[in-house]
């Protein structure tokens, strides 16, 4: 199956998953991600930055081209700290109101059936690149 990530709101390229036929219920078993030639993470706004960022980890691409060198080594690392979220929102006008103008994102944690949870991550950059992230306090 291929999705088209500018429907989606993500980078310019196609996503391709692997599914799996098991007991009347699709499974993911993989899934790629294709930029479109000459997309580069550096030339986007910078309030767009973490929010691009965060889906490139929702789905499941490399997220070297958005770090700053101090972070790319420990790519993998960032995935464990920030765990196993399925959606990434904007968050919205309230938050501002009591955080200030900071560059977040709202990142979406399944934690039961049909119940999410909801935690805020900020991600301070420079010249075009990630250089930390950290949970809105």
């Amino acid at each position: 199956i291929i999705v088209p990530l500018d429907a989606i709101g993500m980078r310019d390229g196609s996503a391709y998953i692997t599914l799996r036929a098991e007991n009347g219920t699709l499974i993911l078993t993989g899934s790629t991600l294709v930029s479109r030639e000459g997309f580069d993470p550096a030339r986007l706004p910078q309030k767009v930055l973490p929010f691009a960022f965060f889906q490139e980890l929702a789905a499941g691409g490399d997220p070297a081209d958005y770090l700053a060198p101090n972070l790319r080594e420990r790519a993998d690392m960032l995935r464990d700290y920030l765990g196993n979220f399925c959606r990434v929102k904007l968050p919205r006008e309230i938050f501002y109101r009591t955080h200030g103008k900071v560059n977040a994102a709202a990142l979406i944690y399944p934690a039961a059936k049909n119940l999410f949870d909801v935690r805020f991550f900020i991600a301070d950059c420079d010249s075009g690149k990630i250089v930390n992230i950290r949970p809105v306090e």
